[in-house]
């Protein structure tokens, strides 16, 4: 029994040392303009264990329109257009405690659809144990603030201390941040991919307010300054 209880507590050990890796925005749900010629979404992974992890990938297809086409670039390479694994020759590291940025992109031919995608992220040396799946998914429609799906739309990292994101699709003109009381602190030029410099900011909650290019706004979210 007590070597029963050891063998137990052991694979507890290595189970829990081997860490975990999140994802952020969660979820990645983007709408962007049809015409857009290359849909660019941005992603976090960020390493939540004690040890440092190398990861590889592979992506399925779960639909897409078949004029569309995919690529993905990560820290090592951008790939080819459809390609659907990385090389394991080149993995992603991340030490403990650290984040990557992946960036996908979607082309999607002036073609209004839907399409999903799930990459899954696994250490080479312990893929079982140390994996985690990304689904991504983009739709694209004639522009218009009224029929614009907002619900995909998430600042990240949140709560941040320098700077902060926003996977705004194509549909975005403007980004604003205000203060409780609606003052506005803050305005940048939206932009695929972009980072945007709250570093001057006092520590507290502000607000993102999401402007499409009448200036109309589209969404607005909670923000804290750490």
């Amino acid at each position: 029994m007590r070597n029963f209880l050891q063998i137990i507590f052991f694979l507890a050990l290595c189970t829990f040392g081997y860490g975990q890796i999140s994802y952020s925005p969660n979820p990645i749900d983007v709408t962007a303009d049809k015409s857009t010629e290359n849909i660019q979404i941005d992603f976090e992974l960020k390493n939540e264990g004690t040890d440092t992890v190398f990861l590889a990938w592979k992506l399925e297809v779960v639909e897409q329109p078949s004029v569309w086409q995919y690529y993905v670039c990560d820290t090592e390479n951008c790939y080819n257009f459809n390609q659907d694994v990385s090389s394991t020759a080149r993995p992603n590291i991340i030490p403990p405690g650290q984040t990557i940025i992946v960036m996908f992109h979607t082309l999607p031919t002036d073609s209004e659809g839907s399409a999903s995608y799930k990459i899954n992220f696994f250490d080479l040396e312990h893929a079982d144990s140390i994996n985690v799946d990304v689904p991504i998914s983009v739709n694209t429609i004639t522009s218009s603030t009224a029929n614009f799906d907002v619900k995909g739309l998430s600042v990240f990292p949140n709560p941040t201390s320098d700077f902060f994101r926003v996977n705004t699709g194509s549909l975005v003109d403007h980004i604003d941040v205000v203060t409780v009381v609606g003052k506005k602190v803050g305005s940048f030029k939206a932009q695929q991919g972009g980072f945007y410099d709250i570093t001057d900011l006092s520590k507290g909650i502000y607000y993102v307010r999401l402007l499409d290019a009448k200036g109309d706004s589209i969404k607005v979210m909670k923000l804290r300054k750490n």
